[in-house]
């Protein structure tokens, strides 16, 4: 659609969102808008993973984007895959009880770099 004031187009895009269930405020500036691509909220969908907030290696195959889709795929993600692999075998053989120490971690808001600031845990010895 381009980009423009016309009332045509504010009606199509009105229409648009009600068919989604949205509701926009006030009119949409094209000028003013910058989309965003958020890899971290992509990854949490429910409608595409089982318990999305919950970390389970074992989920298999799946469509997740963290490491890119198509000619945007990730070179080094053998390499991420491998080193993952290796960090979680080594921490699983070394440490026979690891436990958060708090239940409510802080998390980065930042829409670029998104994260954890630190996660305490208690690790006991195997």
């Amino acid at each position: 659609m381009p980009i423009g004031r016309s009332g045509s187009q504010a009606r199509h895009r009105a229409a648009r969102l009600a068919r989604c269930g949205r509701t926009a405020p006030e009119p949409v500036r094209h000028d003013r808008v910058r989309p965003a691509s958020l890899l971290g909220s992509a990854n949490r969908d429910p409608d595409a993973f089982d318990d999305p907030d919950r970390l389970d290696v074992g989920r298999g195959a799946s469509t997740h984007l963290s490491l890119g889709r198509g000619i945007h795929h990730c070179l080094g993600a053998v390499l991420a895959r491998l080193e993952g692999r290796i960090a979680l075998e080594m921490l699983l053989e070394r440490f026979a009880s690891i436990r958060l120490l708090d239940d409510r971690p802080r998390f980065r808001t930042g829409i670029v770099f998104r994260g954890l600031y630190g996660l305490p845990l208690r690790c006991m010895p195997a």
